[in-house]
Order: C-alpha cells, then structure tokens, then sequence
C-alpha cells in the first residue's frame, strides 16, 4: 500500500498559477488608472459635499490623487440607487486595493483629457 501512494505522488504535475485578473496585474505594474465613487445615493444622503472632500479621503489613506475631475455615468433613476454624478480620481494602481476598500471603483471607462 505504501509503495502504491508513493508512486502516485511521483506522477502528480504541478501547474503555474496562471491568473489573468486585469485587475490583479494592474496592481503589480504600478501604472497610473483612474477610480470612481458615486456622490451619493438618489433622494438619500451625499458621500461627499464636493470633489475636494472626496480627494481628502483617498489622500487620508496615503493614496496620492494625480489628478480629479468630476463625471456622470448612465443609471437607473430610482430612490435608493447611487447617483449618476460621480468623482473620478487618477492614482497609481498599487494603492487600487485601498480604493476599492474606502468604497472607490476600479474606472475602466475611456476619460477624455
């Protein structure tokens, strides 16, 4: 029985992790994205008061904001859905984890300079 499980574990193979998350390589290459955070929730409350206050935030968390400007996206207008205005801030993508843990989203649409 011994012999069998021995040469069992000799023909096991083992395999590279092989994980093609965009997200996860964009990570380690410390490339520059932008994030979003909606202003607020719709005939509720404001996240923020104004870009500058949503900025502050990343910023209190050691993320440095490259650049911020403010953009609207296509939703549903329902009571209780995030609002279309939303901020969007330029950071190094090592500090995407972060973001995303203080509520900001990764922004893979095109931004117009």
């Amino acid at each position: 029985m011994i012999l069998f499980l021995f040469f069992g574990c000799s023909s096991l193979q083992t395999f590279e992790n092989t994980n093609d998350d965009p997200e996860d390589s964009l990570i380690l290459s410390n490339k520059e994205i932008w994030v979003y955070h909606p202003v607020g929730i719709q005939c509720e409350y404001y996240f923020f008061s104004h870009l500058k206050e949503a900025t502050d935030q990343l910023k209190r968390f050691k993320i440095d904001v490259l650049d911020s400007k403010e953009s609207s996206k296509m939703v549903r207008f329902v009571c209780g859905n995030y609002t279309s205005e939303i901020y969007i801030a330029q950071i190094r993508s090592i500090d995407l984890d972060k973001a995303i843990r203080l509520g900001w989203k990764f922004y893979e649409d095109r931004i117009d300079e």
